[in-house]
C-alpha cells in the first residue's frame, strides 16, 4: 500500500509516535475505536492486524 507511519497517523487522527509504538509493541491494548480506525485505513480486519496469531477453532 505504501503508507508511511505519518500518513496512517494523519488519516486516523493519531500521532505518528503512537502508531510507531503500536507497531513496535511498545504500546499495548489500543481501544476498539483506535483498532478500527487503523484497520479501516489499512483496508484490513482488526483481527489480521492486531491478533494475527489467534486462530479460531470451530466445533
Amino acid at each position: 500500500m505504501g503508507l508511511t507511519v505519518y500518513k496512517v497517523a494523519e488519516m486516523c487522527g493519531l500521532t505518528a509516535s503512537y502508531i510507531s509504538n503500536l507497531e513496535n509493541n511498545n504500546r499495548r491494548n489500543p481501544s476498539r475505536e483506535v483498532m478500527q480506525k487503523i484497520s479501516n485505513v489499512l483496508c484490513e480486519s482488526v483481527q489480521s492486524i492486531f491478533f494475527p496469531d489467534d486462530k479460531k477453532e470451530c466445533s
